[in-house]
């Protein structure tokens, strides 16, 4: 604040005129204060468009979280379903490896032809083919899951996963890398109407 006084003295002005002047005193303060009324309700609807937009910013935040969940769960009974036709053909290969056994045997005490061995053959390669590309699959299947619940790729494996449920998700949904798992947007939404 910022006080500054003038006065003129007892006797005549300076002009000559024979008036005497009266103190001035002239106040400064530090601060502007300005007030707009809200005539046509122009700040009304900004402040109506603000909070519809934090609503449909939070609406997309828990779509990107379903989405997220269905991902989850779709890997996850793909995953499933690999393991399972992984197992059956791991005891199917091993039949087949068993088949050739006994082929190469017949072959030899003359029962079978070279035609029953390259059959037998032709079928174990086929599956152990499929085998491989089962694992290939499986694989991917769980580093999807992995990142999908905020770990390493390399940190799920085959025996890593329950049997019968699905992993759990995240409290939050994605990792916290991609938002702040631990805030409920309908929550931050109730709050910011609460204060405005």
């Amino acid at each position: 604040m910022t006080n500054s006084r003038s006065a003129v003295g007892s006797g005549a002005a300076a002009n000559g005129s024979g008036q005497t002047s009266s103190a001035r005193s002239q106040f400064s303060l530090p601060f502007d204060f300005s007030y707009q009324a809200d005539i046509w309700g122009g700040i009304r609807r900004s402040v109506r468009a603000s909070a519809e937009t934090a609503q449909a910013t939070a609406a997309q935040l828990e779509n990107a979280r379903l989405t997220y969940q269905a991902e989850l769960a779709q890997d996850y009974f793909q995953l499933r379903s690999i393991r399972s036709t992984e197992e059956l053909l791991q005891k199917t290969v091993k039949s087949y490896e068993e088949f050739l056994d006994l082929t190469r045997k017949r072959f030899n005490n003359g029962v079978a032809s070279g035609g029953d061995v390259e059959q037998a053959e032709t079928h174990l390669y086929a599956a152990q083919t499929q085998l491989v590309d089962l694992e290939i699959a499986r694989t991917q299947f769980e580093h999807a899951i992995a990142l999908l619940i905020g770990q390493a790729p390399f940190s799920i494996s085959n025996s890593t996963l329950p049997a019968r449920e699905p992993p759990a998700i995240p409290v939050g949904g994605p990792p916290r890398s991609w938002h702040d798992a631990r805030t409920s947007p309908r929550r931050s939404v109730r709050r910011r109407r609460r204060t405005s």
